[in-house]
């Protein structure tokens, strides 16, 4: 016998409870359904991701927001008194960086490598600008492996973006 908060309780045989229980066990989304802190230099609000498959987008009532597509940012607005839409979109090799609509960066970005394992997983990804700018992106997983902390170095001279899990 199962019993349902909302609905009561019923007779479910032994293959159907397993499969319901299937259902129920899926392996958690590592961004979802956890709060998360977005900081851009001395700005911090708290903020929920979304997943919008295949991006995710963290955002609040603020009108702040930040979007993901593969661990990769995509676009991040609001911030504060900041308030510029920032865009980063991939041409071949180079991810052209957009402040407000007006080319600010042009980036050639490495791949991701894991630079420590304890007392947390840390992969980093170096980002040269043409200009000569290392921009150096993170990524941080907790014992569980899940991410628990995003760094993206935006632009030269501007604070970098970190995203960080909050404790439930």
């Amino acid at each position: 016998m199962a019993c349902f908060l909302l609905e009561g309780c019923v007779h479910l045989k032994s293959t159907q409870l397993s499969g319901l229980s299937a259902l129920l066990s899926e392996k958690e989304d590592p961004l979802l359904p956890y709060e998360w802190q977005i900081q851009w230099g001395e700005y911090q609000k708290n903020v929920y991701a979304v997943d919008l498959n295949p991006v995710y987008v963290f955002g609040n009532v603020f009108g702040d927001g930040v979007t993901l597509e593969n661990m990769r940012i995509r676009e991040a607005e609001g911030l504060g008194k900041f308030n510029h839409l920032w865009q980063f979109i991939e041409r071949g090799e180079h991810i052209m960086a957009y402040e407000s609509g007006v080319l600010r960066a042009t980036f050639n970005c490495g791949g991701w490598r894991m630079v420590s394992r304890e007392p947390v997983v840390r992969l980093e990804q170096n980002c040269t600008e043409l200009k000569g700018h290392l921009a150096v992106n993170s990524i941080e997983l907790d014992a569980a492996g899940n991410v628990s902390k995003l760094v993206y170095s935006l632009f030269e001279g501007r604070p970098s973006l970190i995203l960080s899990k909050l404790q439930l």
